[in-house]
């Protein structure tokens, strides 16, 4: 964890919906570490969803995927290139 002093803040948009809220990213040592509303009250009315603050985590989770995958006629998955995909 990390003291709010030690956070480097940065305006972004909340990826979840199509309402694209403002939201400001508290970040350290580039990894995410809290998210908050931003100050958008035309938006968002300087609130966020649960979804918004809380699922993040995504991004730095081990398991993510990081090439593209295509099943195979038998059902696995195999890695293939962007332009393939």
């Amino acid at each position: 964890r990390a003291r709010p002093f030690d956070l480097v803040s940065s305006p972004s948009a909340c990826e979840h919906c199509a309402s694209g809220c403002a939201q400001r990213t508290d970040h350290r040592r580039g990894k995410v570490l809290r998210r908050l509303a931003g100050d958008d009250p035309e938006v968002n009315e300087e609130w966020n969803c649960d979804k918004g603050r809380w699922a993040f985590q995504y991004a730095t989770v081990g398991d993510r995927i990081t090439t593209p995958l295509l099943r195979e006629d038998d059902g696995t998955m195999r890695p293939a290139s962007w332009s393939e995909a």
